[in-house]
C-alpha cells in the first residue's frame, strides 16, 4: 500500500470494522519489518549494462587517470639538498 488514499481508505474502514483496526496494525507491522531485496553485485552490472549498453568499457575518467600515473612514475624528480 504505497498509495496515501488507499492507505487512508483502509485505515478508515479498519477503524469502522470491529477489531480492523488490531488486523490493520497487524498487517502494516509485518509489511514494514520486510527488508527489501539488494540485488548482488553481477545482477547490479547486468541490469546496469541493459540500461546503458553502449556504456565504454575503457572510460575517459580511467584512461585519464592511468595517464597520471604513468607520467608520475616516469617523471624525474628533483633531488632533495
Amino acid at each position: 500500500m504505497t498509495n496515501p488514499i488507499v492507505h487512508a481508505i483502509v485505515f478508515i474502514l479498519a477503524i469502522i470494522i470491529p477489531g480492523g483496526l488490531l488486523l490493520y496494525l497487524a498487517l502494516r507491522s509485518t509489511s514494514l519489518s520486510r527488508e527489501p531485496k539488494s540485488p548482488t553485485p553481477d545482477e547490479a552490472l547486468k541490469a546496469f549494462l541493459q540500461v546503458y549498453p553502449k556504456y565504454p568499457k575503457d572510460s575517459l575518467r580511467a584512461r585519464n587517470r592511468l595517464n597520471r600515473l604513468k607520467v608520475a612514475r616516469t617523471k624525474r624528480r628533483k633531488k632533495s639538498q
